[in-house]
């Protein structure tokens, strides 16, 4: 070997022990492993990183994520962000302006980004390093998002696009837009109180409890959904190859197209409440659990103050009324002088009169 090797040998040597030894001195002297690693690591081998929001009026989410549980919560006293098992430069997580994005379906365009929102790059060996923790623990890599908002943040917009992911989402009030496009998944959503809620899902199961929202809107294609104790003013449905169970649901106007699957549905609103053009081609209508052949409707020149409308291709159809009156909806307005207007839709004032 030659002379010059040698010594370019020992150089070499001499270099990595110095690195490693500036790692080891900066590892000692840093408040934690994650001011260098730019992960927590728990016992199980999973990394975990945090980002908190509670300083930024963030109204709008959007989250893209596959084979995932997410659970996003609006209960907690504080806002952040809990990552854990989402490997170094395979996703991104950013805030920008308004928006908090949560992302791993990522592109080359996603590490060039200059307006902070894309990847963040964090080396080579911090994605080594991840491995290393996961195989040394026998970690099984299931990557988790949880989204804590405190409740008195103003929320603007919910926007999920899921692929075989677990999502619970609870505990959201506010003149919001939620919606949720799943492939799957099993969706959860429980006490939401939100201007619209939209579901969009293929091979998923749904369960809802306790939604409250002026538009509700399911499109079903497979899977499974259960709901009870919804209200809603207008509840649109367009389903295939399932059966649809809507338990306790109070509307104003309900559309409902059914390709294949039975469909069921009660509320505490009497019979008398609704226009009725329900229509099953191949099946069987049942209005308060009575047969009464495939199709039912009333006369087009009445006036209701809510409207049903279902039309099913192949599939049973199942409508529960329950006995209380659905009063129409009531808009005030005002006189020119300011007084209390006539009710748009009864004619009467809307103020009250003496009690003589």
């Amino acid at each position: 070997m030659k002379v010059t090797s040698i010594i370019f040998l020992f150089v070499s040597v001499a270099l990595v022990l110095g690195g490693l030894f500036l790692m080891r001195y900066a590892r000692n002297a840093a408040p934690s492993d994650t001011a260098i690693d730019g992960y927590a690591y728990n016992e199980d081998g999973s990394n975990v990183s945090e980002i908190s929001f509670d300083e930024n009026e963030i109204t709008k989410y959007a989250i893209t994520l596959s084979d995932c549980e997410i659970e996003i919560a609006g209960s907690s006293g504080s806002s952040y962000v809990s990552l854990s098992n989402f490997k170094p430069n395979q996703y991104k997580a950013s805030i920008s302006g308004k928006s908090l994005t949560v992302s791993d379906d990522i592109s080359i365009t996603d590490y060039i980004s200059f307006d902070g929102t894309g990847v963040k790059f964090a080396g080579i060996w911090q994605t080594l390093l991840s491995e290393y923790h996961s195989f040394r623990n026998e970690n099984n890599d299931q990557k988790s998002v949880t989204i804590y908002i405190d409740p008195d943040k103003e929320i603007n917009q919910i926007n999920l696009n899921i692929t075989n992911c677990t999502l619970r989402l609870h505990d959201i009030k506010g003149q919001c837009d939620i919606s949720i496009t799943s492939k799957e998944s099993s969706v959860e959503l429980n006490n939401i109180d939100a201007s619209m809620v939209m579901l969009d899902m293929t091979d998923s199961d749904a369960s809802l409890l306790d939604i409250t929202s002026d538009k509700l809107s399911y499109t079903l294609e497979n899977g499974s959904i259960e709901s009870m104790k919804t209200t809603v003013n207008t509840l649109t449905v367009v389903s295939d190859g399932l059966d649809v169970d809507l338990k306790d649901t109070d509307f104003r106007t309900l559309s409902a197209t059914v390709a294949t699957g039975n469909f069921s549905i009660n509320t505490n609103y009497d019979i008398t409440s609704y226009s009725r053009a329900i229509t099953t081609n191949e099946g069987i209508l049942y209005i308060n659990g009575v047969e009464i052949g495939s199709s039912s409707t009333t006369d087009k020149d009445a006036e209701y103050v809510g409207s049903i409308t279902i039309n099913s291709e192949s599939g049973n159809i199942n409508v529960t009324f329950g006995t209380y009156i659905l009063l129409p909806e009531v808009v005030e307005e005002p006189d020119d002088d300011g007084e209390d207007g006539e009710d748009s839709e009864t004619g009467e004032t809307s103020s009250e009169e003496d009690g003589n």
